[in-house]
């Protein structure tokens, strides 16, 4: 591995210049020459200057925190791109960071960020407290991603889940579904409750008055299926439609009903959320609720940028997207008998 010793010796120039010069410190002083023959030593020596060294002088290390809650969800792996590509744009490292849905994963991250000393972090969905989260990173830049909480000490980015989900119990409810079950998220998920909570106002609404059934999931598409599994197997007659907290879970529930050969839609509408790329692929072509993803993750990372450079207007921001509801093949009009 070559050194900037190796540089300077190649160049015919001292290691303080090849330092001003990898540093971005090159004044008006050093001429065209001179950078010409560091910039050809440092191809044909394939040098790369010494980040942590760097670093420690500057107090920066162009690393950023990002924290997902189930990089397995294919909703996540977008959103992860759109961050990427800003930042890498902009000079910046990701640290990814994977909780698996567990509050106890996340705090240990932000512990490790912190000893990691980044320049920033985006916390995508996470569910710790506001107290803990400003008790580890309140020096620290961060951005939160789909954390639906008014609070003056955060900036947030987040999709407008209630109208998403009300909009999707609406659609059900206008082809004729009155029997609907709800499939939902984790129960101390915010983005969840904000869903179930949507999802109930929205029978409310249309004086659909029978209970509505509510099934408990983890956004997981084990629970997707197993969860609808069990609705099939237990009740007399299955529901006119159902309506999934997300697409993920969604899959695990057409694949049970295929398997109970249950035909969709002929016999239920099925209607997931967050529009992932294989939503568009199954058979049928599932219904649901997109999510501008890419560009949330995309503006969580130019917000933390901002917020790092001390670019951002004062007081922190609160950023709403809107979602937009996909009709595809697996919902269809309910014929009463």
């Amino acid at each position: 591995m070559s050194t900037i010793t190796d540089v300077a010796k190649k160049a015919g120039v001292s290691i303080a210049t090849v330092s001003r010069y990898v540093n971005g410190k090159a004044d008006g002083n050093m001429n065209e020459e001179t950078k010409r023959k560091i910039d050809e030593a440092i191809r044909e020596l394939n040098y790369e200057p010494n980040s942590i060294a760097r670093s420690l002088k500057s107090k920066e290390t162009k690393t950023i925190g990002l924290v997902v809650p189930d990089i397995v969800n294919p909703f996540f792996p977008l959103m992860v791109r759109g961050v990427e590509d800003f930042l890498r744009e902009n000079g910046y490292s990701v640290f990814l960071c994977n909780t698996d849905q567990n509050s106890q994963e996340e705090l240990a991250y932000l512990k490790l960020l912190q000893a990691r000393k980044v320049d920033g972090i985006i916390l995508v969905g996470v569910d710790l407290p506001s107290d803990v989260v400003l008790e580890y990173i309140a020096d620290t830049p961060f951005v939160c991603l789909e954390r639906h909480e008014n609070t003056a000490e955060f900036d947030v980015i987040y999709s407008d889940n209630y109208q998403g989900a009300y909009d999707a119990t609406k659609y059900l409810i206008d082809l004729g579904a009155k029997e609907i079950v709800h499939i939902a998220g984790r129960e101390n998920s915010k983005v969840a409750n904000l869903r179930k909570q949507a999802f109930i106002q929205c029978l409310a609404d249309h004086e659909i008055t029978s209970d509505p059934s509510i099934l408990n999931g983890s956004f997981r598409l084990e629970d997707g299926y197993r969860l609808t599994m069990e609705l099939i197997e237990q009740r007399k007659n299955i529901p006119d439609a159902i309506f999934y907290a997300n697409d993920f879970m969604a899959f695990g529930g057409i694949r049970a009903l295929v398997e109970k050969e249950v035909r969709i839609p002929q016999d239920i509408s099925v209607i997931g959320y967050d529009d992932v790329i294989v939503a568009s692929l199954i058979t049928p072509a599932l219904t649901t609720v997109r999510q501008p993803v890419y560009e949330m993750g995309k503006n969580a990372a130019e917000l933390l940028l901002k917020r790092i450079q001390g670019t951002v207007e004062p007081g922190k921001q609160h950023v709403l997207l809107k979602p937009e509801l996909v009709i595809r093949n697996s919902t269809s009009m309910k014929v009463v008998q």
